[in-house]
């Protein structure tokens, strides 16, 4: 429903009828007409991005430390050589990019719930029900997993894109017999996942406008995705009411005449890791032409999303600007032609850049940063393992009339070299080892220098590695480079929070509002702080939500970037705390030790059961109460001991 032609829909949402719904309605000249509209688009958007291949495959060769070609064959053996004379790929660009990309996971996936949202007025209780709604649904669709690749690709190629659809699925279920709470044997298709789906885009798969930054999407009129699918997958989609037409398509088998055969540069990512034949994912192989059964299997689907006017396309009579989303199928088929369904009215993508500069067309990942200093990097140490391996196999010049030059090629251990003829002469004069002198021994000294030269770039020093610094510091001095660094590191997760998050979950937040069509209950994750406004809708953890009960104007908080607490570094606060508390009359009338101590007890790293469990079960015993009444209950009654009783307020 709504979604891409990622995934099979359902029926889309009703569509004013001044504009088609379906490219069926369309005449054969009308689709040609847009076909060829949109490849134009396409077109000029893909010579510019094309541009930046070059930089993005040797990002590729940098992070999986890729030696060339002209070092190993296709199967990535070495070509006849000694295999100790292999040349080193030092991959410090790796382990900068996945030390910046662990520090921004734990800031980003780590405490829970993984959305924090705010109120911009008095929908107070809507924003604290949608706050467990997202989190549910972050869960559903692997949260965790979606932003490694998001953040990964903006850190490597300098660009990280999303795209926020709408899914809907069904599965079967085994219908149950209320009464006897039996399992009968049939069947019935409940829905299983209902609210926003949102995929990975591969840079080399994405075509915004180039009149707008790459970093700002929305400032552009069109993006375009482009997928490789097969025929199966239109059928399958066309079931789901997304596609039509696609019996159009089936005697599409040949490629040569298409406009997409045109298509230059790609990505050579798979090519680094050694595989040499990849027709699902390498454009060229698509261009091909690959068949089977006589049914083309693969093709190219372009899928653009673009800011209209209909009536000066010919899908409709509106003349003010509108979304409408365009699929077609090896440039030459329309099979998908609709307005936009989505409330937000936007271009359904995000993209974060780390380097962002609104005046730039496109930024600089890391990899591209510290390019100069990597190649730097692997030359000298590489240059002093030849040194070393020349000095280890001496060049020796020998006189043949007098020694059997045999002998000195094989040498063997307690190996006999044998002289020639009736010589007597002193050996020394018979061979002679040429004299080496090894100009690389402080590389080594260099290697360090271009390393803190990388982390000065990248802000991504030993500490951040996980490695401890040989240099003698100061507690004060550690805390001191260690708060600079996370300071930029902040920086860095500030830049993805708010150009990149915060456009996305105010998608969800719109496409909850307008699609949610369950009724269900969601587990409430984080503080009960959080939740205290519907505390009185919270049963066992749970709270039953529906559409009604989530409208309103509510945005994502942008995160500042540090790092979650962990609770055992609390735990001398809290024992400080408890202690205070503990000893003073006036603070034990004021706070509830009880709940002090058992913080207490959870931050502590060894504390694996709950305190609750912990906790002993005094019986209460009726408490007789004097007849004057000094304790302040009514004479006859009898009082019940409370936490109160035992040295803490209820």
């Amino acid at each position: 429903m709504f979604n891409s032609e990622s995934e099979g829909g359902n029926a889309r949402r009703a569509l004013p009828d001044a504009a088609i719904t379906s490219p069926m309605d369309l005449s054969d000249r009308a689709q040609e007409k847009i076909v060829t509209r949109l490849w134009k688009l396409y077109s000029h958007s893909q010579r510019h991005m094309e541009q930046m291949y070059g930089a993005w495959n040797r990002a590729d060769a940098q992070y999986v430390a890729y030696l060339g070609d002209e070092e190993k064959t296709a199967t990535g053996r070495l070509v006849g050589r000694n295999p100790y004379a292999k040349r080193i790929y030092i991959p410090y660009t790796l382990a900068n990019i996945q030390s910046t990309l662990a520090y921004m996971l734990q800031v980003f996936a780590g405490p829970r719930p993984y959305i924090n949202l705010q109120a911009r007025g008095g929908e107070v209780k809507a924003t604290a029900r949608m706050t467990a709604v997202l989190d549910a649904q972050a869960e559903a669709m692997n949260y965790s997993m979606l932003l490694y690749s998001f953040l990964l690709d903006g850190l490597k190629y300098g660009v990280g894109v999303m795209q926020p659809l709408w899914r809907r699925t069904f599965r079967k279920m085994p219908v149950t017999d209320p009464l006897m709470a039996q399992v009968l044997g049939t069947t019935s298709m409940e829905i299983d996942f209902d609210g926003p789906m949102t995929y990975n885009i591969d840079p080399f798969r994405y075509f915004p406008d180039p009149m707008a930054p790459l970093g700002d999407p929305q400032a552009g009129e069109y993006v375009t995705f482009e997928h490789q699918r097969s025929y199966q997958h239109l059928l399958r989609m066309q079931r789901g009411g997304v596609y039509a037409g696609v019996e159009r398509v089936k005697g599409d088998q040949d490629a040569s005449g298409s406009r997409s055969s045109t298509r230059g540069l790609t990505s050579e990512r798979d090519a680094y890791r050694g595989l040499t034949s990849s027709p699902g994912i390498d454009g060229r192989a698509v261009s091909a032409g690959i068949s089977m059964d006589g049914v083309r299997e693969w093709g190219v689907l372009r899928e653009t999303w673009a800011k209209i006017l209909p009536a000066e396309w010919g899908v409709g009579t509106g003349e003010d600007e509108e979304i409408w989303c365009f699929t077609t199928y090896n440039d030459r088929h329309l099979i998908r032609a609709h307005r936009s369904p989505y409330p937000h009215g936007k271009l359904p993508v995000v993209v974060w850049e780390p380097n962002f500069d609104r005046h730039s067309a496109w930024n600089p990942g890391i990899s591209w940063m510290v390019e100069g200093l990597q190649d730097m990097l692997n030359w000298l140490f590489n240059s002093h393992m030849e040194s070393v391996r020349q000095s280890l196999n001496a060049q020796v010049v020998v006189d043949p009339m007098r020694i059997e030059v045999d002998d000195m090629l094989r040498p063997q251990p307690g190996r006999i070299i044998r002289k020639k003829g009736e010589w007597d002469g002193p050996l020394d004069s018979a061979y002679s080892q040429l004299k080496f002198q090894d100009t690389t021994g402080t590389h080594n000294r260099d290697i360090s220098q271009i390393m803190e030269f990388m982390q000065r770039v990248t802000a991504v020093g030993d500490n951040q590695m996980g490695i401890a610094s040989t240099d003698r510091k100061t507690a004060a001095e550690a805390r001191i480079v260690a708060g600079a660094s996370q300071g930029r590191m902040a920086l860095l997760t500030q830049v993805a929070s708010a150009q990149g998050l915060r456009p996305l979950v105010e998608m969800w937040v719109q496409n909850n509002q307008a699609f949610l069509s369950v009724d269900r209950e969601y587990r409430v994750v984080g503080e009960k702080q959080r939740y205290r406004d519907v505390a009185e809708g919270i049963t066992n953890g749970l709270i039953r939500v529906s559409r009604d009960q989530i409208q309103g104007f509510m945005d994502m908080v942008i995160h500042d970037g540090s790092l979650p607490v962990d609770p055992s570094q609390s735990v001398s606060e809290w024992r400080e705390i408890f202690g205070m508390v503990s000893s003073n009359q006036v603070l034990m009338k004021s706070f509830n030790i009880t709940n002090i101590f058992r913080e207490l007890v959870n931050a502590m790293p060894g504390a694996r059961k709950s305190v609750d469990d912990l906790v002993l079960q005094l019986p209460q015993t009726p408490v007789s109460v004097v007849p004057d009444n000094l304790n302040g209950v009514p004479s006859g009654a009898t009082a019940v001991p409370t936490l109160a009783t035992y040295g803490g307020s209820a």
